[in-house]
């Protein structure tokens, strides 16, 4: 139906969201890009979980399936969201204007991310681990026992957030000039102790330890799925921080070089931190008297308890506990940068009328989430941590990027996406990307859930086993999160009072799929009407015949 003179003079919703996509801005330079994405995928799972994981699962053998994942799972679902955002230019949840039924899945995101960022921070008995356990957490017997506020951590956390605030308060404008420092200066301080540590007495024995091959356990399932699971956490896809970081980057960037360069960075860096973590302890055993596989730890006690009580036996431990602290907060503070950066975009693009007011919004979300999180600062906080970490995103993010290859493989076809960036790139991805997507990378996700699921143990911190409704808590969380998926898609289906066939046919088909700049806008309808693509849906057609006919 054709717009009266009047309605002519108001914008359409599609001018309205162009105009706002225009306003977005760009990185001021590709390194910029390059390095937020480097700080983001790279943290402190790097250093703490990959090394051990590796040791426990084969040594050198490891790196086996472990490659093979990277090359045939990690490197496509990561180009994949980068291309994604380069192209429509928006946040985790306006991508799902390529099926907007599924926009539930953004929400799914964002709380996600929300849980992540609330959350920034044989066995014997070392002074050490005493001194972690009963003077700095000062940790109560159990999850049931929350105690009262640990002023010195609380006080902590606030500083660690004011610091937040200040590198995101003017979006990718700041984070990118942080990212100069936080991304590389990791590598300097990891270098160092790199020196340090492969020049210890009983360094070779731990890095023997590390990388000795153990093929035989290359035929047990769970290594494989310790593999699978490393390469999709460590690269981060899922949650909205590839997407969001990509949407800022010129429409015709080099999008497959950005992916691959960070890919690999990413692999490196995992090996390299596994040859500074083993010398280390490789030195601590020497010193102790006990195998490197006993004074082998993962997670928060590799990083609080043993190789601190290894630093306390160099000369100087003062500056190497130093320099491993300043790192480790370093990779973790990136990745919150890009997290809560993807939030604060996320909710822009959907209430553009919050633009004017993003540094009142950034605040908020800083203080809300630095309110969350102080609960993790009582006696019984790193219980509470190990709880959100083992369920609240593990199960959510494998799903979320399983519907994410569903809707751009299948529901609006790899061959309309492979045009999209033959259009933006100059080029058509060859056979290898289009076998990965559409096959083998959707194949490898459901290893990984199904795997995730079977080996999932039973959740302990510190020997202490979880009551049950802690446990009901975490899996709470679980779904607290995914439930914005069905939830989206049945408020749909009341809202527009469609037969469910119409409405299902209506909200599959994409929304406004489109460039954000006017001008490659125009090009790529044009490139599209010559390869004879369909035309996609308009707003008021995705409103349904009700709303068209007004």
């Amino acid at each position: 139906m054709k717009r009266t003179e009047a309605e002519k003079i108001q914008p359409t919703a599609k001018e309205k969201r162009i105009k706002r996509d225009a306003q977005r801005g760009y990185w001021a330079s590709k390194t910029e890009f390059v390095l937020t994405l480097i700080g983001y995928a790279i943290g402190i799972g790097n250093v703490w979980r990959f090394p051990y994981l590796c040791y426990r699962s084969g040594g050198g053998a490891f790196l086996v399936p472990y490659t093979l994942m990277v090359i045939l799972c990690g490197i496509p679902l990561f180009y994949m969201e980068v291309l994604i955002g380069q192209f429509s230019s928006t946040g985790c949840t306006s991508m799902f204007r390529l099926a907007p039924l599924l926009k539930g899945t953004g929400i799914c995101m964002m709380i996600v991310n929300m849980y992540c960022v609330n959350n920034t921070t044989d066995k014997f008995v070392t002074p050490a681990d005493e001194f972690f356990h009963l003077e700095v957490l000062r940790i109560s017997s159990s999850i049931a026992e929350l105690g009262t506020i640990v002023w010195e951590q609380l006080i902590c956390l606030l500083i660690t957030w004011i610091i937040i605030f200040a590198c995101v308060v003017r979006g990718i404008k700041s984070v990118g000039k942080v990212a100069y420092f936080t991304a590389p200066f990791p590598y300097v301080l990891l270098t160092i102790l790199f020196v340090r540590g492969v020049t210890l007495p009983g360094a070779a024995t731990g890095i023997k330890f590390f990388f000795y091959p153990e093929w035989h356990r290359l035929l047990d399932l769970r290594v494989w799925s310790d593999a699978a699971v490393q390469m999709f956490f460590g690269l981060g896809p899922g949650w909205g921080g590839i997407i969001n970081m990509a949407s800022f980057n010129r429409f015709h960037n080099n999008a497959k070089f950005d992916s691959i360069l960070v890919v690999m960075i990413n692999v490196f860096t995992s090996i390299y931190a596994g040859i500074v973590v083993f010398s280390v302890l490789g030195f601590l055993s020497k010193m102790s008297g006990k195998s490197v596989s006993t004074v082998a730890t993962s997670g928060a006690g590799l990083a609080f308890v043993t190789y601190p009580e290894a630093i306390a036996k160099m000369p100087i431990p003062q500056l190497w506990a130093f320099l491993f602290f300043i790192m480790l907060f370093l990779l973790g503070i990136d990745s919150v940068f890009v997290q809560l950066e993807a939030i604060t975009t996320s909710i822009l693009d959907e209430i553009q009328v919050l633009r004017k007011y993003k540094l009142t919004l950034t605040t908020a979300l800083c203080i809300f989430s630095f309110g969350c999180s102080s609960i993790m600062c009582t006696n019984a906080g790193m219980y509470i941590l190990q709880l959100f970490d083992w369920y609240s995103s593990a199960l959510s993010i494998i799903v979320i990027c399983l519907v994410e290859i569903i809707m751009i493989m299948y529901i609006y076809g790899i061959d309309n996406f492979l045009t999209d960036v033959e259009f933006m790139l100059g080029k058509r991805p060859n056979l290898f990307w289009r076998i990965s997507w559409k096959y083998i990378t959707p194949i490898v996700l459901i290893f990984i859930l199904l795997t995730s699921i079977i080996f999932l143990r039973e959740i302990t911190y510190n020997g202490v086993k979880y009551p049950k409704w802690a446990v009901a808590l975490g899996w709470l969380s679980f779904v607290s999160s995914i439930i914005w998926i069905p939830l989206y898609i049945f408020f749909i289906m009341i809202l527009k009072r469609n037969t469910l066939c119409s409405s299902l046919k209506r909200r599959m088909r994409p929304l406004d799929w489109t460039p954000a700049d006017p001008q490659d806008r125009e090009e790529y309808e044009a490139f599209r009407r010559q390869r004879r693509a369909p035309k996609f849906m308009t707003e008021s057609e995705a409103e349904g015949p009700a709303t068209a006919e007004k």
